[in-house]
């Protein structure tokens, strides 16, 4: 369990540091655009790297909390939601940006 613990933690925090260097490198990025087209991806990136930043602190608080221990069923679903949760919100906003930057080129 512990391997297992280790690894997620490492994920969790492999994914905030990348949304976090991606919303700053987002915002100087979009001081140079005057026009921004699709400037909702924007919108919606920012938003989805937060929620991301914000679930992966949470999952990995559960899952520090519980280092050495069995985590028990409700704390397990928790740290499920916000895996999923962060996962997911990690892939709309790249592809939000992806659209971003397409349209920008």
């Amino acid at each position: 369990m512990t391997e297992k613990h280790k690894a997620l933690c490492e994920y969790l925090r492999f994914l905030t540091a990348l949304s976090t260097g991606s919303i700053v490198f987002l915002i100087l990025f979009l001081e140079r655009l005057d026009q921004p087209e699709q400037a909702r991806m924007v919108t919606l990136a920012l938003t989805a790297f937060m929620v991301c930043v914000i679930t992966s602190v949470t999952a990995y608080s559960v899952t520090l909390m519980n280092f050495d221990k069995n985590i028990s069923y409700g704390k397990l679903n928790l740290s499920i939601v916000a895996i999923v949760m962060t996962t997911g919100t990690f892939t709309i906003a790249i592809s939000a940006l992806t659209v971003f930057g397409w349209a920008n080129l």
